[in-house]
């Protein structure tokens, strides 16, 4: 159980840190980060946290995740996100 919520935090860490990131991707592709814009808009849409909202959730934090480790941060989730 400890290391499972180990885990968690550390994940739900990545995201936060993700969300708060704006500008370019590294790299010369010139890719802009997009969870922290999809964050605010999915706040303004689901202030209530309607069910009928919970694929955005799941798709945003996979994105997060994805730009926090493509931006060279902690890498908590393979390639895919398809495993811790």
């Amino acid at each position: 159980r400890e290391g499972l919520l180990h885990i968690y935090s550390v994940m739900e860490g990545c995201v936060e840190v993700s969300l708060k990131r704006t500008g370019l991707l590294p790299g010369g592709l010139k890719v802009r980060r997009r969870a922290p814009d999809w964050h605010e808009r999915l706040l303004k849409e689901d202030k209530d946290r309607d069910p009928k909202y919970w694929q955005e959730w799941v798709n945003l934090i996979a994105l997060a995740v994805n730009e926090e480790n493509a931006s060279g941060g902690r890498v908590v989730t393979a390639p895919t996100n398809g495993a811790a």
